[in-house]
């Protein structure tokens, strides 16, 4: 027994193969009982798009226009207590490539990594995503073996730059471009320092200390009269100090004390019994937040370390004993 399908039959299990409407030209003669409409999306021409990568969510996302629109997006880093890698991705939110695309900081003290992209196709499934690095400058170099230009402390914004080619519909090139405003507030770690009246100049230390007790390596030492001292914080975040007296055979513990930026403290000269203690030290906490390493440089343990040394100016002390038995 022989079964006859009609060819309308046929048309109709292909448009329903998986809920899809399927065209065979020139294989299926009949066509299908539907119809669909020619695709008339337009062309968009390639933009940027750029996004944070941050441990939260990504944030802050934007396309530029082209050719005589440009548009800008911000991102607030917040504070940059040293020198520190920041991490975005760059897309391509239209519909052709952008290609010779060049990435620039206007402040010397930011640096953007890769600066220059060959081609950035459209964003799809299958894109690989473009990092970009941002490196912010502080006090130390990138790659932390030396010292580095400080940002000037407070607010600071600087610009990124990414501008490429790109082409619309109908072939003409275009320029495709993107300002990131980037804000950040510098923060530095400072002090000044006055015995009595007298400012201590903290870049021009009277010699140098090695094994002080205090601490296994060489710390700067000034020499100063036996008064009251006065701390300044100069710079713009907390600062915590302890303080020692120098009682043979070792320094003693005096008082803890923090610092807001503004603050001052001022502290007698300690004493040991009746007398003067021949040293009178600082030892500043500054938090993981860079210093200046010519007036105040931060010891491997992570502080900072002001020896006032009052021997001059008491009889029965010399400069080659500077720690003496009794």
């Amino acid at each position: 027994m022989s079964v006859t399908i009609s060819p309308k039959v046929i048309r109709q299990w292909v448009c329903k193969v998986a809920g899809l409407q399927i065209l065979i030209a020139g294989l299926l003669t009949y066509g299908c009982d539907s119809t669909t409409s020619p695709d008339t999306t337009a062309v968009e021409p390639g933009s940027f798009a750029i996004s944070r990568i941050h441990t939260k969510a990504a944030v802050h996302q934007a396309a530029s226009g082209h050719e005589s629109s440009q548009n800008t997006v911000s991102f607030d880093l917040g504070n940059v207590d040293n020198t520190s890698d920041y991490f975005f991705v760059l897309t391509n939110a239209g519909d052709t490539d952008i290609e010779d695309i060049t990435l620039e900081t206007q402040h010397s003290g930011f640096t953007i990594s890769p600066n220059y992209i060959e081609v950035l196709s459209p964003q799809n499934e299958m894109s690989l995503h473009q990092v970009l690095k941002l490196t912010i400058t502080h006090g130390t170099s990138p790659s932390g073996v030396a010292h580095a230009p400080l940002l000037e402390p407070g607010p600071l914004t600087s610009a990124l730059q990414i501008s490429g080619r790109t082409k619309n519909e109908q072939g003409d090139s275009l320029k495709a471009e993107l300002n990131a405003d980037v804000s950040v507030v510098a923060r530095l770690s400072d002090l000044q320092i006055y015995s009595g009246s007298q400012q201590i100049d903290l870049g021009s230390p009277s010699g140098g200390i090695l094994n002080s007790r205090l601490y296994e390596g060489t710390l700067r030492r000034y020499d100063v009269p036996r008064n009251d001292i006065t701390v300044e914080n100069t710079g713009n975040a907390e600062l915590i100090f302890t303080t020692y007296k120098y009682g043979y055979p070792y320094f003693e513990q005096e008082t803890e004390f923090t610092l807001e930026p503004g603050d001052t403290a001022t502290y007698s000269w300690p004493l040991v019994g009746d007398n003067n203690a021949s040293w009178f030290a600082f030892v500043m906490d500054p938090g993981n937040i860079i210093t200046d390493h010519r007036r105040l440089p931060i010891q491997n343990d992570g502080m900072v370390y002001i020896l006032l040394d009052g021997r001059n100016h008491q009889a029965g002390y010399l400069d080659d004993d500077p720690f003496p038995d009794e």
